[in-house]
């Protein structure tokens, strides 16, 4: 994980990006993670989300 602004941390994933066209901007992201490292993510992620409407 890298530091992406003061409020934000990026989190780098290999995997595939998955569209019915290639210069598409929606589609489907796939990679394996470990169960641990997904709920880690996805708790990560519902923080951030109840952060942001906290702020608005």
């Amino acid at each position: 994980m890298g530091q992406a602004d003061d409020e934000f941390i990026e989190v780098l994933l290999t995997g595939l990006w998955l569209t019915q066209d290639s210069g598409a901007q929606e589609g489907v992201f796939l990679t394996v993670l470990p169960g641990a490292v997904g709920a880690l993510l996805v708790a990560l992620w519902q923080t951030a989300q109840l952060l942001a409407a906290q702020r608005s």
